[in-house]
């Protein structure tokens, strides 16, 4: 099924907007650099997997989700 989703929070370890999470998990796994469960924690799982992404795009890999990170997902993903 076709995914879209914006984002509009900045997300990090211990993030509380788990929707934003959530759809950031599926984002990853759509980008095959996140194999772990759609749980909207973001931990080290996700903190890695967010670190690939910025690395495939060329964005500073940092594991936060700023706003070049955003944009890079919106840009994919929000239809």
């Amino acid at each position: 099924a076709p995914f879209s989703y914006v984002w509009n929070h900045d997300l990090q370890i211990g993030s509380p907007y788990s929707a934003d999470v959530s759809a950031l998990q599926m984002a990853l796994q759509r980008e095959n650099v996140y194999s772990g469960e759609v749980t909207g924690g973001f931990y080290s799982q996700t903190f890695a997997a967010v670190k690939a992404f910025q690395q495939k795009y060329g964005i500073e890999a940092t594991g936060f989700v700023g706003p070049e990170t955003r944009a890079k997902l919106n840009a994919l993903f929000s239809g």
